[in-house]
């Protein structure tokens, strides 16, 4: 009878330890472990999201809205201040247990004429902006550094069947005309290094988008059309946003909560039982 005692109590302690365990997945906003590197790639959104979660987010958004930081070498006529590349692409890529379904929706905040490489003239694009470095964007999500990223991309119109099984983005940024000027082509190519993603709550795209980073500071020579924002909020809800050169200081983990009622009393009952059938023994 002490083995039962001893088991209910060992019951409770590995119930109390599976849920305090911490989960597997991020869940959303979430730093994405895939990256585009030398101007393509895919990425895998199940790495970093679960699929219930991220089914979720895309039902209740209808797309994804992507933070993407911009990491350009400081070369030509790109400053610390003022970085930018061109989008050619991005496509996201469903199979659900209806079928598989992609979408190419994408648009950003800014736009540019810029020539291809092997084009004849130039084609306009959306572009991203940045700046080297991280910037302090207060008022984020707690626990996930906004301040990483410099530039939201987003993709609508995004609707499916059936239950999501696998996800996945393939990005891929314009290749410009090889310009010896100090124009448009030299300003949002791409140097091969790596570019992070994020997928992004509204709240935390709205203060990104509001930042502005990096755009102001546009070199002299390139030439954008400012477009409307690619999400916004009310502006009672919008907190104050500042930027600066400093990195975010990570913010403290929450204390943790109080155990749940029930598992109290599991293990209460387990200490009971152990009590009773102890002093029956010495009995």
């Amino acid at each position: 009878m002490c083995g039962i005692a001893m088991r209910v109590i060992s019951a409770g302690v590995l119930l109390v330890g599976l849920l305090a365990a911490p989960s597997l997945k991020a869940q959303i906003p979430t730093t994405l472990t895939d990256k585009i590197y030398k101007g393509n790639g895919s990425i895998n959104l199940l790495t970093d999201v679960n699929a219930a979660s991220l089914q979720q987010y895309l039902t209740s958004s209808g797309g994804l809205l992507l933070g993407i930081d911009v990491n350009e070498n400081e070369a030509g006529n790109e400053t610390r201040d003022s970085l930018g590349l061109a989008i050619k692409q991005l496509e996201l890529v469903i199979r659900t247990t209806a079928g598989t379904f992609s979408f190419n929706d994408f648009f950003t905040s800014t736009t540019a004429m810029i020539r291809e490489a092997g084009a004849a003239g130039p084609t306009e694009f959306y572009t991203a902006f940045g700046r080297s470095g991280s910037s302090q964007i207060t008022g984020g999500t707690d626990g996930f550094n906004l301040g990483q990223f410099d530039d939201v991309i987003r993709l609508r119109n995004v609707a499916f069947q059936g239950t999501l099984l696998s996800a996945s983005l393939n990005v891929t940024f314009v290749t410009t005309a090889d310009a010896k000027t100090q124009g448009n082509e030299t300003f949002f190519d791409f140097s091969g290094g790596f570019e992070d993603f994020a997928l992004l709550s509204q709240r935390d795209a709205a203060l990104l988008e509001a930042a502005n980073l990096g755009v102001a500071a546009a070199p002299s020579g390139v030439t954008y059309a400012a477009a409307a924002p690619t999400v916004t909020l009310a502006a009672t809800t919008v907190p104050t946003t500042t930027v600066a050169a400093t990195t975010t200081t990570p913010t403290a983990p929450a204390a943790p909560g109080a155990p749940v009622p029930p598992l109290v009393l599991l293990l209460a009952m387990g200490a009971v039982v152990s009590w009773k059938f102890k002093k029956h023994a010495q009995n």
